[in-house]
């Protein structure tokens, strides 16, 4: 799986607005927090069930299953048992109970609840082939119940169980030799329905013998009374003699591959629901179909199910490419009713305070800290986010991800056009905005097809290394009063001192995930998934592993936005040195799964985590460096820095320096690098406020290029950073 990181430099992560970091000790019991999303996730199978407490509860899975008690409002992840978390069938069959048994098909076999998820025992005795797709129960003929399971890809087989799954015979005598059997089904009377990719198969003798009756592949399947229907690769087809039989109703079908079926009675009649491309609708049996896909943001619909909503109705559920949906009124308007299933492979903040996560699906959006998501509808998997403050008509946000290339938003992300002009290879591993040496932002991307860099906001990209293919990218001082940005990925460590029409190697062979620069911007790290974390002091001439205390090292990612504390998010969680990767130690409590990416929030007192399946997370910044015992003097800080007009073209900017009492202070000014551009010695302040005239010029007087600069208020006690514009 290809890993990235975005580019940090000393002080401010380029293309971030960072505003008063104000750091207090976190409480005793402080841990990261899961946000609510991004919901995601494909969903091939959903299963509805009677719950014992005159409600339904709804089963849902394809990676990791789920179960929802309150119509998918929240979700309870099942995996107490569950050896593997592919979920391919789920089945309820009746126990001598009351109740239901809940049965899932995975790569590992069949497991089997018998507390409606809260453990699972496998029950595989018999099988061959552990490989699980289809699952059905039926009338044994005595008075008592067969389960039925089909197995394996191009392998043609089934099963039949006569004891509750504890052993299990083939049934697979006139079946399709080399042939998918993905779906099972049994009918009112017993007859079983086989889909296979070689069409549909019927036995009325509990599998002891098969015969085809259709030549297509069959899908699904769903019974109203007497009449079946099934869901083909030529649309829908029904059956009134219990299967030997089938015909066409594809009237109004635009889509022919039907992976779902769902049937609601509708009091003189049935209303069909078919799962291909969205959700079409009948009211007449299939003798037309119309389109009802308001609200799915995912058009692919891999499964459809039915549920009592309590009202003497039915709510419909949808299995999709981006999670559960459900609607309360026969598919006119559909909801997201899904968990939190989503490998964010980039988390950004954008300069509005907005988070940016992009997992296997789309960009999301959330302008309140993760409460809510908002689908963006971009439309493609995405592995990096890129923010040029000085876009040419004002901040450009940029995406990078598989197949689409490139991406550009002009309205903080809220809608999203292709950028794709010079690109040569739309497979894109990442994608980051730099100095381009005059005051302005150069573009840089990592594809199969080299480095390629942009001049002109996304308007046209050229390449500059066809041989490199990076993921991650840093920028520090040169020593000469300029900027070097070194690229890490495929390959190792490439150095630009150019900004970016030209590399040279930096050494590290590897393949490294992440890059990040600390002691302004003397100290290169970088990490390697499974070898940790590399150190340079000597700009890339030699590389030191520094893993003391790195007690995981898939590290997937780096992040040292203020120039000190350094983090590493890993599969393991999220690790933070103060000491140069002298010593790490884990800031990982409460997080319960891995980290692809990390950022920053606008405000600068959260870090965000983009996690390896399980959404967006969030921690305040302080509880990790107060409760590790790291810089323990910024505890109590509490300083503010306000600079006016922000931005500004002429006269200057005025800066405000207010602490919560009187004493002396230093402010620093810097540019995108790190290098200092002015400084101020503030003593003695009355009343704890004074203000500071800024005329946009260095402290030899030289009139400053346009572009972003960094004001740093320095205490005995901490500092805290604020951000200026300075446009043309």
């Amino acid at each position: 799986m290809r890993t990235l990181c975005t580019m940090f430099i000393p002080l401010a992560r380029f293309g971030l607005v960072l505003i008063s970091l104000t750091f207090t000790a976190g409480p005793a019991s402080a841990a990261w927090i899961q946000t609510s999303g991004p919901k995601s996730g494909m969903i091939s199978s959903i299963l509805s069930v009677p719950n014992g407490a005159g409600g339904t509860s709804i089963f849902a899975g394809q990676i990791q299953l789920w179960r929802s008690d309150d119509k998918g409002t929240s979700w309870t992840h099942l995996a107490n048992g569950l050896t593997d978390p592919n979920v391919f069938g789920l089945l309820s069959v009746p126990n001598t109970s009351g109740g239901n048994d809940i049965l899932v098909g995975t790569n590992a076999g069949i497991f089997r609840s018998t507390d409606f998820g809260a453990s699972w025992s496998p029950i595989n005795n018999g099988l061959t082939n552990l490989s699980i797709y289809g699952l059905a129960y039926g009338p044994n003929g005595s008075g008592g119940t067969n389960l039925y399971a089909s197995a394996g890809m191009f392998s043609g087989l089934a099963f039949r169980s006569t004891d509750n799954g504890a052993n299990w015979t083939s049934i697979s005598s006139g079946l399709p030799s080399g042939q998918t059997v993905s779906k099972l089904f049994v009918t009112g009377s017993g007859t079983i329905l086989a889909g296979t990719s070689n069409g549909i198969y019927r036995s009325t003798n509990y599998g002891a013998s098969w015969t085809r009756v259709f030549t297509l592949n069959g899908f699904s399947f769903v019974q109203n009374g007497t009449t079946l229907y099934a869901g083909t690769t030529d649309g829908v087809y029904r059956s009134t003699n219990d299967g030997v039989s089938w015909a066409a109703i594809n009237t109004g079908m635009s889509y022919s591959w039907v992976y779902g079926l769902a049937a609601i009675p509708n009091g003189t009649g049935v209303t069909l629901f078919a799962g291909t491309g969205g959700v079409l609708r009948s009211t007449d049996n299939g003798a037309t179909w119309t389109g009802v896909s308001n609200g799915l943001t995912s058009l692919t619909v891999h499964s459809l199910a039915t549920a009592p909503n309590g009202s003497g109705g039915f709510d419909l559920y949808a299995g999709t490419n981006e999670g559960v949906f459900r609607t309360t009124d026969n598919g006119n308007h559909w909801t997201l009713a899904s968990f939190i299933y989503s490998g964010v492979k980039s988390v950004k903040a954008t300069p509005s305070g907005a988070i940016l996560a992009a997992n296997e699906n789309d960009i999301f959006r959330s302008t309140d800290g993760g409460a809510t998501w908002v689908d963006t509808n971009q439309g493609y998997t995405q592995l990096d986010f890129a923010i040029n403050l000085q876009g040419t008509s004002g901040v450009s946000l940029f995406a990078g991800g598989s197949l689409g290339g490139i991406f550009k938003s002009t309205d903080d992300g809220v809608t999203w056009v292709e950028a794709n002009n010079g690109i040569n290879d739309t497979e894109v591993n990442s994608v980051a905005a730099v100095p381009n040496g005059s005051g302005g932002t150069n573009l840089l991307t990592g594809t199969y097809a080299g480095l390629q860099i942009s001049t002109n906001d996304g308007a046209y990209w050229q390449v500059t290394n066809s041989n490199a293919m990076p993921l991650a990218y840093v920028v520090v001082p040169n020593g000469a009063g300029g900027q070097k940005i070194y690229a890490a990925g495929f390959g190792g460590v490439i150095v630009s001192n150019d900004y970016g029409f030209t590399w040279a190697v930096a050494g590290l062979g590897a393949t490294a995930s992440g890059i990040a620069a600390t002691d302004n911007g003397t100290k290169l790290f970088v990490g390697v998934n499974g070898s940790g974390v590399y150190r340079s002091t000597n700009g890339g001439g030699a590389w030191t592993l520094v893993n003391n205390g790195l007690t995981n090292l898939g590290v997937n990612t780096l992040l040292c936005a203020d120039g000190v504390h350094l983090f590493a998010g890993s599969s393991g969680g999220v690790f933070l040195s103060s000491d140069n990767g002298d010593h790490w130690v884990s800031v990982g409590d409460g997080l319960t799964t891995g980290v692809f990416s990390l950022t920053r929030s606008q405000d600068g007192s959260t870090l965000i985590a983009g996690t390896t399946g399980f959404g967006v997370w969030k921690r305040p910044l302080s509880e990790m460096l107060s409760t590790t015992g790291i810089n323990p003097e910024v505890n109590t800080v509490t300083r503010r820095l306000d600079i006016s007009p922000n931005p500004f073209r002429v006269g200057g900017a005025s800066i405000a320096v207010k602490l919560d009492r009187q004493g002396k202070a230093r402010l620093d000014g810097y540019d995108v690098s790190g290098r200092k551009i002015a400084s101020w010695d503030v003593g003695g302040i009355p009343n704890g406020i004074e203000t500071i005239r800024w005329d946009g010029k260095s402290k030899a007087g030289t009139d400053l290029a346009p572009g972003m600069y960094f004001f740093r208020l320095i205490t005995s006690e901490g500092s805290s950073i604020q951000r200026v514009l300075k446009t043309r």
